[in-house]
C-alpha cells in the first residue's frame, strides 16, 4: 500500500497565479505606487487616528476589503491566496490601515466562526469599508483587565487599559 506522500513524490506542482490573481496583484501595486508613497505614509503614520479612513474607503471600492470573504456578504470569493497577495502588496509600502486586524482577523473570525446573524450584520460593514475592527483578547488566569473606552469626533470608539 503506498501513502498519498509516496503516489506524490516526484510530481511537480504549479505554484502560478491564475490570471484574476496576477490582475490583483498588478492592481494593488499600481495604486500602491501611485497613491501610498513614503511622503504619503509619514503623513498617515503622523496624524491622530495612524491611518487614513480615505485611503481605507478607497481599499473598499478596489475589493480590497472584499477579497477573502463570500459573495453572499458582498465579498468576491478569494482564497488565502488572494489575502496574501494583498498583503504581500501592502508589506511592500509599509501600509498602516488594519487590514490585519480588521479584514483578517476580526473578518476571518466573523466568518469561520460568527452566527449567521453575526456574518449577516458585521461582514457587509467590514468590506464596505465603514468598520474598522481590532482583535482583544485576555488570556486565562491573567488578572484582571482594566480597559475604558471612549467614542472620539471621527466615531472612532477608542478601547485603552
Amino acid at each position: 500500500m503506498t501513502t498519498t506522500g509516496e503516489a506524490l513524490r516526484g510530481q511537480k506542482v504549479d505554484f502560478s497565479f491564475s490570471d484574476e490573481q496576477v490582475l490583483l496583484r498588478d492592481t494593488i501595486g499600481k495604486y500602491m505606487a501611485a497613491e501610498y508613497d513614503s511622503a504619503t505614509r509619514k503623513r498617515i503614520v503622523a496624524s491622530p487616528e495612524g491611518h487614513s479612513r480615505e485611503t481605507w474607503k478607497q481599499f473598499a471600492e478596489l475589493g480590497f476589503l472584499a477579497a477573502p470573504f463570500v459573495e453572499e456578504y458582498g465579498g468576491l470569493g478569494g482564497s488565502a491566496v488572494e489575502t496574501m497577495i494583498i498583503m504581500e502588496e501592502c508589506g511592500r509600502r509599509l501600509v498602516v490601515e488594519p487590514f490585519i486586524e480588521t479584514v483578517v482577523l476580526a473578518g476571518g473570525l466573523l466568518r469561520d466562526l460568527g452566527s449567521e446573524d453575526q456574518r449577516r450584520a458585521f461582514l457587509p460593514r467590514i468590506i464596505d469599508g465603514s468598520d474598522l475592527w481590532a482583535l482583544a483578547w485576555r488570556r486565562h488566569r491573567a488578572g484582571t483587565i482594566f480597559t475604558t473606552s471612549r467614542c472620539v469626533p471621527t466615531g472612532t470608539v477608542m478601547a485603552t487599559g
